[in-house]
């Protein structure tokens, strides 16, 4: 008698995060999984096809080991789409203003004979690699030693 066999077919694309939010500057790879007919799953994001509805909003690479890699690169919302086998799946990108990463003090080590004044500058450093002078911005304080 003999054995039929019949390859297990693609009926749909799984995604690692159907809905995604990055400030300007930051990246995070989004994984893809193929579902298959006879139960088993994939990874399928190195072979599968990424495009983005707005790369000026949210870029996503089809490049070697940073492919699914989704970029914020301006305020606003994008749809990434990936395809493989003629199936397709969905994420929803929002990209927020840059968020801080760290304050930097200038001066950082100050000295200063009793009765004078020192100016310092705090500066801000954001995802989009940006700088800001957030002086004005911050609480400042003082302790004696």
């Amino acid at each position: 008698m003999p054995i039929s066999v019949s390859a297990a077919t693609l009926p749909s694309l799984s995604v690692s995060q159907t809905s995604l939010s990055l400030p300007v500057g930051v990246s995070a790879d989004v994984l893809v999984t193929g579902l298959y007919s006879d139960g088993s799953t994939q990874d399928l994001t190195a072979q599968a096809t990424w495009s983005s509805s707005s790369s000026a909003i949210a870029s996503v690479s089809n490049a070697g080991v940073s492919r699914g890699r989704v970029a914020g690169v301006a305020v606003g919302a994008a749809t990434i789409t990936v395809t493989f086998g003629g199936r397709s799946a969905n994420v929803a990108v929002t990209v927020t203003q840059a968020t801080l990463v760290s304050l930097s003090l200038t001066p950082s080590i100050a000295s200063m004979p009793r009765g004078t004044t020192q100016a310092f500058v705090a500066t801000g450093s954001y995802t989009d690699g940006s700088t800001r002078d957030v002086s004005s911005q911050v609480t400042w304080s003082a302790s004696t030693s």
